[in-house]
This record gives C-alpha cells, sequence and structure tokens, in this order.
C-alpha cells in the first residue's frame, strides 16, 4: 500500500471512531433498555417488533432539531371537568411541545362552561363546546364530536396531524418523539386489535342494544363503501388524525349507531385511508399485560409505576389513566 492510501485509510478509520464515539451513549442505553425488557423469553414476536419500531423513532427524532418538527400537530384537549388536572396537563404539552396549538374541546354541561374558560384561558386557543345536551352521547361519540368541530373549525386551520388527547392522559414526551410521522396521511390509533379477538366478550359487540347496532353499522358501511372486513377496534384517548382523513370523513353522513371504538377504524379502512396501531402506547384491548400502564377500565395508573419507566430511556411515556396532578 503506497503512503497515501496509508494515510486516507487511518482518515477514513479516524472518522469512523468518531462517529461511533458521537453515538456511543445513545446505542448503549438503547442496548441496555432491550437487554431488560427482553431478558425473558419472547413468546409474542410481536413486541420485538414494537419496541424495535419504537426505539428507531425515538432515535430519528432526537437526530431533528428541536426547531424542525416532523409534522405540523394540533391538540384537540376533551375535557368536561377536574379543571385543575386539566390545567396541569395543559402545562405539560406545552412545555413538552412548545408552540403547539392546543384547542379545548368541551363536553361538560353548559353551565361549567364559563368557569372553565376563565382557568384555562391562558393555556389553550379557544375551548369549543359540542353542541349536545346528553353527556352520555358526548362521551359515546367522540368522533362524531371530533367532526363537528372540524366542519366548523378545524377545516380552516392548517396542520398535517390532530391529536385528540383526553383530560386524564398522561403524555412526558414530544409528539414527535412519542409518535414521529405515525399516522401521516391516514389514522393512529391506540388499542388497535383484529375484531375477531374480543367480539364474543366485548361490551359494544355482545351486550344489546349494541350487538345490534353493530351488525347494522357493518351493512350500512357494505352497502355505501363495499368494505366487508376485516374489522378492528381501538380505544382511542391518545389517538391521532390526519387532516386528509378528517376532511374525507367530515364529508360522510355517519349514523349514531355503537361507538367511536368500532366507527373509526371501519370509516378508515372503508374510505381507504392506512390504518396503523400505536402499540408502544397502549397495544391491545383486553391485553392483561398492558393494563398497569394504559387501560380503558378505570384502573388507575401508579405513580411509582410511571416513575419506572421515566428511568428506562426508551421506557414509556404515555399513560391512561391518571387523575391527579403530575
Amino acid at each position: 500500500m503506497t503512503k497515501r492510501g496509508s494515510l486516507e485509510s487511518r482518515k477514513r478509520r479516524m472518522h469512523a471512531n468518531e462517529i461511533a464515539s458521537d453515538n456511543v451513549p445513545r446505542f448503549a442505553a438503547a442496548g441496555r433498555y432491550l437487554q431488560t425488557r427482553f431478558a425473558t423469553p419472547v413468546r409474542d414476536r410481536r413486541n420485538l417488533r414494537s419496541s424495535v419500531g419504537w426505539l428507531g423513532t425515538a432515535i430519528r427524532s432526537q437526530d431533528r432539531s428541536s426547531s424542525e418538527p416532523l409534522l405540523k400537530r394540533i391538540i384537540l384537549f376533551r375535557f368536561h371537568n377536574s379543571l385543575d388536572i386539566c390545567a396541569n396537563r395543559l402545562e405539560l404539552l406545552h412545555r413538552f411541545n412548545p408552540g403547539a396549538s392546543i384547542i379545548g374541546l368541551w363536553g361538560g354541561d353548559r353551565s361549567g362552561l364559563l368557569e372553565a374558560r376563565q382557568a384555562l384561558a391562558s393555556r389553550l386557543e379557544y375551548i369549543w363546546e359540542i353542541p349536545m345536551k346528553s353527556p352520555l352521547w358526548k362521551w359515546q361519540h367522540a368522533d362524531l364530536s371530533l367532526l363537528m368541530w372540524y366542519r366548523h373549525e378545524g377545516r380552516h386551520i392548517p396542520f398535517d396531524m390532530l391529536h385528540l388527547v383526553e383530560w386524564d392522559l398522561l403524555l412526558l414526551a414530544s409528539l414527535d418523539r412519542i409518535y414521529g410521522e405515525t399516522g401521516r396521511g391516514g389514522v393512529a390509533l391506540t388499542g388497535l386489535t383484529p375484531l375477531e379477538r374480543i367480539r364474543h366478550n366485548w361490551y359494544w359487540t355482545s351486550v344489546e342494544p349494541y350487538a345490534t347496532q353493530w351488525r347494522q353499522l357493518q351493512e350500512h358501511v357494505r352497502d355505501h363503501y363495499g368494505w366487508q372486513g376485516p374489522h378492528s377496534a381501538c380505544q382511542g384517548p391518545a389517538s391521532a388524525f390526519s387532516k386528509a382523513f378528517l376532511e374525507r370523513c367530515s364529508q360522510e353522513e355517519i349514523p349514531e349507531l355503537v361507538n367511536e371504538e368500532l366507527r373509526i377504524p371501519l370509516y378508515a379502512h372503508a374510505l381507504g385511508f392506512k390504518v396503523v396501531g400505536l402499540p408502544h402506547i397502549y397495544r391491545e384491548i383486553k391485553n392483561p399485560r398492558e393494563m398497569k400502564f394504559f387501560n380503558c377500565e378505570k384502573l388507575p395508573i401508579k405513580e411509582r409505576t410511571i416513575r419506572w419507566e421515566l428511568l428506562k430511556p426508551w421506557g414509556r411515556r404515555v399513560f391512561h389513566p391518571y387523575r391527579k396532578i403530575w
């Protein structure tokens, strides 16, 4: 080898060592996390794939500067009471997502709206009241409430992704880090589950009148759009929606049958949008391993569970329900 070739070879090795040194802390932390997480045999290969996917999303997000968001996001904050906890959640959202546009979606009684506006005026751009009287309707039809807001307000706002955030959802990282580009052009749904796995013992598909309503909704979508399945369910305190999906959905007449946990994935599939899950947030409905981190069964998340996850470089950063001030 000539002296010139030897010199160039040494330069290349030095450059490679510099790159490796820069990345040692980051990948060492990642390695420790994966080693801890998979110290026991992996019985479900989806666990491995979803965790590695979350790791990749987080690393890619770190590689971008904080001034370069992955997507233009807005947050629709859905709440109906507990204004002290709401104020805390909004402070955290602003801290982790500086400059984010956060709009309130009020689902409480009209008599409490003025107090909510006064208490949260500095933390929300504005509060939009769901124009329905029934508390049950507001709880059961989050998707229809979202589409009402979109038709009146949302379509005039520039954004790529909308995050529908419930008041008792605890988010302890930026939306860019948590979501990456997941859901771009479609929907990203928490607890996305093949319906066949839970259909026989899930409330919305096994108890009347909702079991009959679900069959009616399937027939309606099959007749209007030709979609026959396979069907999915979700539970959505942390789901995200592209503007393209909301714009297309806002043009449809969606019947008030069953609830949003079935309607959202059904219409997203039927209208031809990409539907992806968020397994690093909430893997699957009725999965017992998820309950201590994220559930929709009103099982409170323990503070020590959250703090333990925060010690892990790639631990969970999204918890539900957490109904205390953080």
